[in-house]
């Protein structure tokens, strides 16, 4: 017998049959240990690097020193700092796991090597990357592509947040197993502790590759000196067999618990594995570190002691008995033939009897058991259990009942027919005469028929039926005809029973001999039977002759009369005469149909008209055709009258009319007609006049307004617009009363025209105006937009030959200006310049800079600034300053007591898509825009939000996205099925803050607001 102890040594001779050669990596990590702080802005810290290698020939001594290597920035981008040599702490040879049942473990060496250091280093906003690279791997590992030229990289990042907290790393609690046993379940405690107590998160991931077999003195050399920066390239695992998070392979794989870091699992795969195991460290939702180990598992086969074996009838799968019991017994006595008997320290029979009740015995070698009642029943033995060399055999017993084979007593059947016969249910299979296996038969012919059936457990029946024709004659009935009222007599003799059909006509349906008198012609059908229960079935048509027949046809007018056997008809019909026959056939009848010859009438009325409505007028004469008609009556014409509406000439009022005529004739024909006549009007209307004010240093100002309304009834509906004077929509208007006129036609010949008044108003004067050397600033005005944020514009004008750099404008202390935004381009409205945008701004003070793209202002140039600030940011001066290409600042401080505080018209504009509405944003929105009513997640968004609609479940919501200049950008309808509605937002909104209104169909409405962030 081969013992699991033979069966490790070969496996792992085989896995180390490769690495006799040299000596090679194993596994290893660096963990860190916060000391405090060590004066001026630095810390101290402990670093602690263990590295394991084979040592079964120690040919490869461990590093002494180790050369390290300290990087600073992050991991795709770095620059270096440091490197210097470390001198091995010590080496102890790690203690080999050996699995249960295992007496005489292989020659298997494995040492840890420790290297400890201290570190002095300044806090920074950017990691620090500690690292030791070396080279190599055995190549007998099987996970990974090359790996005898995949080395290994330790390093411990010291993230920003981890300095300034003085975090230390967590530790790994536990060495891993050396060697692990293959199809044996696997639980291995992988966990770390940390010193500070942080949340921690295991998983699998890919360990990487350092060094290689290159020449010394670059990235491929056996010992980096110094090591290579990162990134570090990861082991290429080969898939799709392994991956990082399938370090083992198999199914299933081999798990490890993200919250405790045990891996479990039962490993189906032998050799040498590559795992890296990851542990992230988490302070108030805030990543501190991510501790690495990677290491290599030795997975072998494990051959059990004692094999569990029980007598079977049948062997279902390797392990898997099945015992049968057919002849009604249900006490079972199972044999135990478990091997060898010296190796079992224990057993337990353990069967599911069904409806809660579980035996278990561990007394008694082989088991007895009284099973309830016919069924199947699983159970196991267990031998040593709970150890690796246990071994478990899964049986089914199977309680059978007895069945009886029994094809019933010879039969007699039909001729042309069939029988079924059924040797029963519940055998395993069945052999009839001719070789079929099913369970019936289907017999067609006279003779003798046998059938074997063996059960489950192999037990044999025989049985045998004869099978005989009844005889019964064929019935034969022939096709025959008779004149209406005659009949016929048949007799069918040779049966017990008859049945004809139809029974009309017929003087008996039971009967042998029957008298057929149908009215009509009709097919007859006899179903007879026969003692034995045989039938036969004929049938025939008897026909009804004819009876001769002609159809004459008589048409005549209105008032006319037609006489035909002494009777005279005036109206349309059908008239029947019967004829006596003269040749000694069958009598004949003849149909008259009478036929009134119809007349018809007729109407046609002028097509539909239209005609323009001249202006000033509320009549138009109106001339029309007269209707005419069309009529077959003989005699006069139709006469023609006017039944509805007004007559041609006359005047017809605006809108549609309809007339109507209609006609009679002298047959008694009618009919009728009616046409429209359509005055059409059209109505132009201008919108009212608009007032605005001239921006500050402008000439002219662009001017939006509304298209003029028309209405018309012309049919078309189409209204022609053109401008006949004054300026577009969206034109450039200059100071003073501007007269804008236009006009419209109609395909229907109307015309009219309206005009409105554009007045451009004079701006007002700075609010403050402060003038240092060649520099002046003017404070234009603030305004207040849709949500209450304040808009603030300076003019800044350079007198100086010198040209201006940049404008820099303060900002209250901790306050982010709205517009414009961080490294935006800001556009002048006066001049068009552009200018590179910095909010916020640290130098010379907090402020929003406004630096210049291009040629700078001079010799007496001036661009207006504008920037918005949250709400409640209302300062009592702005600090402001200009710096010169020569150099030269010029700081100035403008009071804002001397400004009011005014609504801004250009927050109101567009607040429904596609409109004018200037003025509708009202104080009532922009309160209700204010309370955080509704629940919008996450918050700021990247692109889709979601809504907590609950409220509204089963409700229509229509839902609003307004900018922060109070322009509605995106409506949405939903009818509410889910609590959390998705919504999606348009991928052309720039970044920034938003609102959300929402008009439930039932309820009130209610807003909230988010901010885009892509």
């Amino acid at each position: 017998m081969t013992t699991l102890k033979h069966s490790l040594l070969f496996a792992l001779i085989l896995l180390c049959s490769t690495s006799l050669l040299a000596t090679h990596i194993v596994g290893g990590g660096i963990t860190y240990e916060c000391l405090g702080d060590a004066g001026n802005g630095n810390m101290r810290y402990r670093f602690t690097m263990k590295v394991y290698r084979d040592c079964l020939n120690g040919q490869a001594q461990f590093d002494n020193p180790a050369h390290i290597g300290i990087y600073r920035g992050t991991f795709q981008n770095n620059v270096y700092i440091d490197d210097f040599d470390i001198a091995l702490g010590g080496i102890a040879v790690v203690g080999i796991n050996e699995p249960d049942c295992i007496n005489n473990l292989p020659n298997i060496c494995l040492q840890e090597a420790t290297y400890t250091w201290e570190r002095v280093l300044p806090v920074s906003p950017q990691s620090y990357f500690v690292e030791y690279q070396r080279c190599c791997r055995t190549n007998a590992i099987a996970n990974i592509i090359a790996p005898e030229d995949a080395g290994a990289t330790y390093f411990a990042e010291l993230t920003p947040e981890a300095q300034q907290s003085c975090n230390s790393s967590p530790v790994f609690n536990n060495f891993p197993p050396v060697v692990i046993c293959n199809n044996y379940p696997l639980e291995v405690d992988y966990s770390v502790t940390d010193p500070d107590g942080d949340q921690l998160v295991y998983s699998f991931c890919a360990p990487y590759s350092g060094g290689g077999q290159g020449g010394p003195g670059n990235c491929n050399s056996p010992a980096p000196n110094p090591p290579c920066p990162p990134p570090f390239d990861e082991v290429v695992f080969i898939a799709p067999l392994y991956s990082a998070s399938q370090p083992l392979g198999g199914n299933p794989v081999i798990t490890i618990n993200p919250q405790t870091g045990f891996i479990s699992g039962t490993p189906t795969m032998n050799g040498q594995f590559v795992v890296g195991v990851c542990v992230e460290e988490y302070r108030n939702g805030v990543l501190l570190s991510v501790t690495r180990r990677d290491f290599q598992f030795n997975v072998t086969p494990c051959a059990p002691q004692v094999t569990a074996l029980v007598g079977y009838d049948e062997l279902a799968g390797l392990q898997h008995y099945v015992i049968k019991s057919c002849d009604g017994n249900k006490t079972i006595t199972i044999d135990n033939q478990s091997l060898p008997v010296a190796n079992i320290d224990d057993f337990l029979w353990t069967f599911d009897l069904g409806g809660g009740n579980v035996i278990q015995n561990s007394t008694d070698f082989d088991l007895t058991i009284d099973f309830p009642d016919f069924g199947t029943y699983d159970g196991t033995l267990i031998l040593n259990n709970g150890l690796d060399c246990g071994d478990t055999a899964f049986i089914q017993v199977q309680i059978i009942p007895p069945v009886q084979l029994g094809l019933g007593s010879d039969i007699k059947i039909c001729k042309d027919s069939t029988i079924i016969l059924d040797a029963g249910s519940g055998f395993a299979s069945y052999d009839w005469h001719d070789g079929s296996d099913d369970q019936t038969f289907t017999a067609n012919t006279s003779g003798t028929y046998f059938v074997a059936a063996t059960d489950a457990c192999g037990n044999v029946q025989h049985d045998t039926i004869d099978v005989i024709i009844s005889p019964s004659p064929d019935i034969i009935l022939a096709d025959d005809s008779v004149c209406p009222g005659n009949s016929i007599t048949l007799d069918v003799p040779g049966f017990s029973q008859y049945d004809w059909s139809p029974s009309a006509g017929l003087s008996c349906n039971n009967c042998q001999t029957v008298t057929v008198q149908p009215a009509a012609s009709t097919v007859y059908t006899l179903v007879a039977t026969n003692q034995d229960g045989c039938t036969k079935e004929g049938s025939f048509e008897l026909t009804v002759l004819p009876t001769p027949m002609a159809t004459y046809t008589i048409q005549f007018y209105p008032n006319e009369t037609v006489t035909l056997g002494g009777q005279t008809y005036n109206q349309p019909g059908t008239v029947v005469l019967d004829v006596a026959s003269t040749t000694g056939g069958c009598d004949s009848v003849n149909t008259y149909v009478l036929e009134l010859i119809p007349t018809t009438l007729t109407m046609q009325c002028p097509a539909d008209i239209t005609v323009a409505m001249p202006n000033n007028a509320s009549a138009v004469a109106v001339n029309y055709t007269a209707p005419t008609t069309a009529t077959n009556c003989p005699g006069t014409a139709p006469t023609i009258d006017l039944s509805s509406g007004l007559a041609s000439g006359s005047m017809f009022p605006a809108g549609l009319s309809t007339v109507c005529y209609e006609a009679s004739s002298t047959c008694g024909d009618q009919a009728d007609c009616c046409f429209t006549v359509m005055v059409s009007t059209l109505d132009l209307q201008c919108p009212q006049a608009i007032v605005v004010q001239l921006p500050v240093a402008a000439v002219t100002i662009p001017v939006d307004y509304a298209d003029p309304t028309s209405m018309t009834n012309c049919p078309d509906q189409t209204v022609s617009l053109n401008l006949i004077e004054g300026l577009p929509s969206g034109g450039d208007f200059p100071l003073g009363f501007n007269k804008v006129c236009y006009e419209a036609t109609t395909s229907c010949g109307n015309l009219d025209t309206c005009c409105f008044n554009v007045w451009v108003q004079d701006p007002p004067n700075p609010c403050d105006i402060k003038t240092l050397g060649c520099m002046r600033y003017e404070l234009l005005d603030i305004r207040l937009d849709s949500i209450n944020q304040p808009r603030y514009r300076i003019r800044a004008t350079n007198f100086c030959t010198s040209e201006m750099v940049y404008v820099a404008i303060q900002l209250p202390n901790g306050v982010v200006g709205v517009t414009p935004l961080e490294g935006s381009i800001y556009t002048a409205p006066n001049t068009g310049n552009q200018y590179d945008v910095r909010n916020p701004n640290f130098s010379p003070f907090y402020s929003t800079r406004y630096k210049t793209r291009g040629v700078g202002l001079s010799n007496g140039l001036a661009d207006v600034f504008e920037y918005r600030l949250p709400q409640q940011s209302l300062p009592t001066y702005i600090h402001i300053t200009a710096r010169l290409r020569n150099g030269l600042a010029y700081e100035a401080h403008l009071n804002t007591f001397y400004c009011p505080v005014q609504p801004w018209d250009g927050s109101h504009e567009n607040l429904q898509e596609g409109g004018d509405n200037r003025g509708e944003f009202t104080e009532s929105v922009l309160s209700e825009m204010s309370k955080p009513v509704l629940d919008l997640r996450p918050n700021p968004s990247s692109g889709t939000l979601y809504v907590d609609f609950s409220p509204w479940y089963g409700q229509s919501v229509q839902a609003q996205v307004l900018n922060a200049q109070g322009q509605i950008v995106l409506t949405r309808q939903f009818d509410v099925e889910n609590e959390w509605q998705e919504f999606d937002l348009d991928a052309r909104l720039s970044n920034g803050l938003y609102y959300l209104l929402v008009q439930p169909s039932q309820s009130e409405r209610v807003a909230g607001k988010f901010m885009l962030q892509r």
